[in-house]
């Protein structure tokens, strides 16, 4: 392919989530075709509203490994509440045995699906988690595990997985919380049926904690990480920072999606065993309730801000053959198997066309043949690899930090 670079080796998914707007016909009709910045004058393009202001210490400490430290500050941001207990939390994690010196952000989105509740009140999710999973604060031992569902210091070992290479590394790395179910993307708006009410405040919590750590503390490049849900969050983050003219050094998506091509794997597969989401999984309930971040009807997902120039904030897109979120243990549906692709390529195809379609795209996927899902979260696993060679490309090519010019908290 000619401008793609697809490493084939063994793996897990993508990623993605969406942007407001015009149609790509308007943008281009308006000429909006400028190097690195696709669709951020949009007349329809509302910037996130957040803030930094009820942000607060809340406690610090320290992790141990071996003969390493990390200093821990765990942080409540009161300006937002979880879908039914509690605030937005996140934590900074400093640098290897030097806290205060000036590093690379590396900003970590755990996973953990998604959810919501119908008219009726019943909340729906994926087959093992209910409303309890992740619509409560995260506390300083959850997020001191820098993930909860994969924890990063095993056997009494950092271990050799993309978040604990960057440990290593020295770099600053900035956990969020997950506080309503809503892959990240939330941005204010009201939280259907929740019996609490309130709303979802995914993204406006993420891209506070991002600019109060990069206020506070002294940073160089920035990246964002994503693993199953928080691969749509880290695509977020870094969309929506760049209609902002906030280009965020790169973003590493791994196994999550959001695109139109997931609504027919949802509807071919829902229920099956095997198979995560429930048959009574109601897809337009979800776009209900996070909003235009992940609405297939605003045509900002992937592929169409590829197609619309967006190349500003390089992507590696990393997608697993045999990942079960996208039926990777399932025969290809019909449209998979006319294009001679497994069910999880095939999810990913569209974009893959529009990065090779992008001249002098920046952006690659990497296909796994022998993986699961979210393979950057395995010890020793080579979509690790790929990622390290990734991130040096892009810190060795740019040389201008992406909040050079942030000075105080917001």
């Amino acid at each position: 392919m000619r401008h793609t670079k697809q490493l084939i080796v063994v793996g897990v998914v993508v990623i993605v989530g969406f942007l407001f707007g015009q149609s790509v016909a308007e943008v281009r009709a308006k000429g909006h075709a400028q190097a690195g910045r696709a669709l951020a004058k949009s007349a329809a393009w509302k910037p996130v509203k957040r803030t930094t202001k009820k942000i607060a210490l809340v406690e610090k400490s320290v992790m141990r490994v071996e003969k390493d430290t990390w200093d821990l500050a765990f942080y409540r941001n009161n300006a937002y509440k979880c879908g039914l207990s509690g605030n937005y939390t996140f934590l900074v994690v400093e640098p290897r045995n030097a806290p205060g010196k000036k590093a690379p952000l590396w900003v970590f989105f755990h996973g953990g699906a998604m959810g919501y509740y119908d008219k009726d009140g019943k909340y729906h999710a994926i087959t093992w988690q209910d409303q309890d999973t992740w619509n409560h604060e995260s506390s300083l031992k959850v997020l001191r595990r820098i993930n909860p569902n994969h924890p990063v210091v095993q056997g009494g070992r950092l271990i050799d997985n993309t978040v604990g290479r960057r440990l290593k590394e020295g770099y600053r790395v900035l956990v969020v919380s997950y506080g309503d179910h809503d892959l990240y993307s939330g941005c204010g708006t009201p939280y259907p049926n929740n019996p609490k009410g309130g709303q979802v405040n995914g993204l406006q919590a993420s891209m506070s904690a991002v600019e109060y750590t990069v206020a506070n503390y002294p940073t160089t490049h920035v990246f964002a990480h994503g693993t199953s849900a928080g691969s749509v969050g880290a695509y977020a983050l870094g969309f929506a920072f760049a209609q902002e003219d906030i280009n965020l050094t790169a973003v590493v998506m791994d196994s999550g999606m959001a695109t139109p091509r997931q609504i027919k794997i949802n509807k071919a597969f829902a229920g099956k065993k095997g198979f995560p989401r429930p048959r009574d999984f109601d897809v337009e309930a979800m776009i209900e309730k996070i909003g235009v971040m992940v609405d297939p009807k605003r045509p900002f997902y992937p592929e169409a801000a590829v197609k619309a120039g967006f190349k500003s904030v390089p992507m590696l897109i990393i997608a697993g053959k045999k990942d079960r979120f996208f039926g990777g243990n399932f025969p290809p549906i019909a449209e998979a198997k006319a294009a001679g692709l497994c069910n999880h390529y095939w999810l990913v195809d569209g974009l893959r066309k529009a990065i090779d379609q992008q001249n002098g795209s920046p952006h690659q996927i990497l296909k796994l043949d022998k993986d699961g899902h979210v393979p950057t979260n395995r010890d020793a696993n080579p979509a690790n690899d790929a990622v390290d060679k990734f991130i040096r490309k892009h810190t060795t090519s740019r040389t201008n930090y992406p909040f050079a010019k942030i000075a105080t908290p917001r």
